[in-house]
């Protein structure tokens, strides 16, 4: 794997980002960093927000079927 950053972005850049991250596990380990994401959506014309709560769809296997339909406001 490192080898496939090394040839996308040069042996300088992989050197800084492994040290980057280094830093930020040290950091989370100590609790001087934490990350917090928004998602944001637009509503659609019935106030409702075309994703759900959780992102548990994400890891369930699912046939064709059930990707077609909508996914459901609040969750599976």
């Amino acid at each position: 794997m490192s080898a496939i950053a090394i040839a996308l972005a040069g042996i300088e850049r992989y050197r800084i980002w492994r040290i980057y991250m280094a830093g930020c596990a040290f950091a989370f380990e100590r609790g001087w960093m934490s990350l917090h994401q928004v998602v944001a959506t637009k509503p659609d014309a019935a106030g409702l927000a075309p994703r759900p709560w959780t992102r548990r769809h994400q890891y369930v296997l699912e046939d064709e079927a059930l990707l077609s339909r909508p996914l459901r406001w609040g969750g599976l």
